[in-house]
């Protein structure tokens, strides 16, 4: 009985260490671009990108902006530590454009995987997905690390 409980009680510290650890690596959000687009990215052009002040790159060519659900966190820690609200608000804040007919370049919403293989793809594409999930650096660039604080 007393080996059962010493194996459930390891069982229980390491789902809770690995909990922890997945935790903590998704706070990190990754702002990500095509491998050969030169751009370099502020904080402030970003969210100039993200609140649809800058439709077009300085090559001229549309931006195309993906966003995550603004359920899952890496949403919520972008949009708090790019837009100063929460991933519900930018959401409302965009469809709100998109009501009024203001909106001049919508985003397109997509799961993290998704987000990552069409930002490989697409040279003028621009997304952001939970740090960890960047591997392969051979077809993105990473133009900024969000810290949740």
């Amino acid at each position: 009985m007393m080996k059962y409980k010493n194996i459930c009680l390891k069982g229980l510290v390491a789902g809770f260490l690995l909990t922890t650890t997945i935790a903590a690596q998704a706070a990190d959000v990754a702002v990500i671009i095509h491998r050969s687009n030169p751009e370099t990215l502020s904080i402030q052009q970003i969210k100039d990108i993200y609140s649809d002040r800058v439709t077009t790159w300085r090559s001229g060519q549309r931006i195309e902006i993906y966003n995550l659900p603004d359920n899952q966190d890496a949403a919520d820690v972008f949009a708090r530590e790019v837009l100063g609200m929460s991933g519900q608000a930018a959401a409302a804040a965009e469809l709100q454009r998109r009501t009024n007919n203001t909106l001049k370049n919508p985003s397109k919403t997509k799961r993290e995987r998704l987000v990552l293989s069409i930002v490989a793809r697409h040279k003028n594409a621009i997304g952001y997905v939970p740090e960890y999930m960047i591997k392969d650096k051979s077809k993105i660039r990473v133009v900024r690390i969000l810290k949740e604080k």
